[in-house]
């Protein structure tokens, strides 16, 4: 049975947000979370700090710093706890993020084994996209001559270009990463809505300055949230070039 300073402190952390001090407190060594729904947070969660980085890390990202988590009731039945909770807070949009929540605690000797948590997942998956930053890293494949035009004309053009496009954040350049004749290009956005927004921009079509220039019929290009990776472990997509070597 749960007792009433278990059920009392548990609360206390909630509404503080002091979730990663909930987990270091009450859970037990071996224990999962489960987020049901569909949005790219759900599924099965059996380490604390894997957690914290793909959930509520990657939350804590998009949103501002004054956090606030409103009880509406708790509920206890044997070694069962469900709580619902408001939460209060803006995203960095300055969008409200305030999501529903239910969890569902399940205790064995006085420890945490399971939590599930039930959200509004379509808030979710809005906010991220939303407000997530994203990178774009880009391969081009050029003629020697092309990557004198790359650090000459086309790569201080185009970043002009995006210096003024709603959601950048800045636009870098490599010729030494990969093969001699890649120039390697990392782009990244405040969000995945400043990406799309770039895309369809007119100045897009800036890439296609590149075509008389390429050493091979493609470019290839791959998103990622993450900003330091190992570019090898990427699924890099192809993107035909019809007009190379014109």
């Amino acid at each position: 049975m749960i007792d009433a300073k278990t059920k009392n402190t548990i609360e206390g952390m909630l509404v503080r947000c002091q979730f990663k001090a909930l987990c270091d407190t009450y859970f037990d060594i071996k224990f999962n979370w489960v987020i049901k729904g569909t949005s790219v947070l759900s599924g099965t969660y059996e380490d604390k700090e894997l957690f914290f980085d793909k959930v509520i890390g990657r939350l804590n990202d998009v949103v501002q710093n004054n956090w606030k988590m409103h009880l509406l009731g708790t509920y206890i039945d044997n070694d069962v706890m469900i709580i619902e909770m408001k939460g209060e807070v803006k995203a960095k949009s300055g969008a409200d993020y305030n999501n529903d929540y239910c969890w569902i605690f399940r205790f064995q000797e006085g420890k945490v084994v399971n939590l599930t948590a039930y959200y509004d997942s379509l808030l979710v998956d809005k906010t991220l996209a939303e407000n997530e930053r994203l990178f774009v890293y880009v391969k081009h494949y050029l003629k020697p001559e092309g990557i004198q035009y790359i650090d000459h004309t086309w790569f201080p053009k185009v970043k002009a270009i995006m210096q003024k496009i709603p959601g950048y954040i800045g636009f870098t350049h490599d010729t030494k990463l990969d093969k001699k004749d890649c120039v390697n290009f990392t782009v990244a956005f405040q969000s995945k809505a400043a990406l799309d927004a770039w895309i369809v921009h007119p100045e897009h079509r800036v890439v296609d300055d590149l075509d008389s220039y390429r050493s091979r019929a493609y470019w290839e290009a791959v998103q990622s949230r993450d900003g330091v990776i190992d570019r090898e472990t990427l699924s890099w997509v192809a993107i035909p070039s019809v007009n190379a070597g014109a």
